[in-house]
């Protein structure tokens, strides 16, 4: 999985907007030693609009699947980050200047976050606080 050396455009509706009319381009900076890790496009108004529309067309049709059948979608999706947490982590490290280990536990955090909501998201228990793995955290 490659990270950075590349340009980096809007993701819209499932594809990268590439052919945009020209856009204003910024530089992405590792921040732990100023190397240049691509170049990523900024969005306008267009673009958020466009993004705006496809979100809501699409929650639409992910709303009318069914909570079971979104959660088997959704734990599809934590199996494939969990194939990818190292690469992950990796680029979390790049982008952010965190250490490894650091960048590491973020993923690990996340997935487990997700892994635990997905698994009680199809029982209807929306709208409750919840425990959390870490004592002190509480899920809403």
């Amino acid at each position: 999985m490659k990270f950075y050396g590349e340009n980096v455009y809007s993701f819209i509706d499932g594809k990268f907007q590439s052919v945009l009319e020209a856009r204003k381009m910024l530089p992405n900076l590792n921040p732990s030693d100023g190397k240049n890790l691509g170049i990523v496009q900024i969005a306008n108004e267009h673009d958020v609009d466009m993004a705006v529309d496809a979100a809501m067309c699409a929650q639409k049709k992910w709303q009318a699947m069914g909570m079971v059948k979104r959660a088997e979608y959704l734990w599809a999706a934590a199996r494939l980050l969990e194939d990818q947490k190292r690469d992950l982590a990796h680029l979390v490290s790049v982008e952010s200047g965190k250490q490894i280990n650091e960048a590491i536990a973020d993923v690990v955090e996340a997935l487990h976050m997700a892994q635990y909501d997905f698994s009680i998201g199809h029982l209807g228990m929306t709208g409750k606080v919840l425990a959390d793995e870490v004592p002190t955290k509480e899920c809403l």
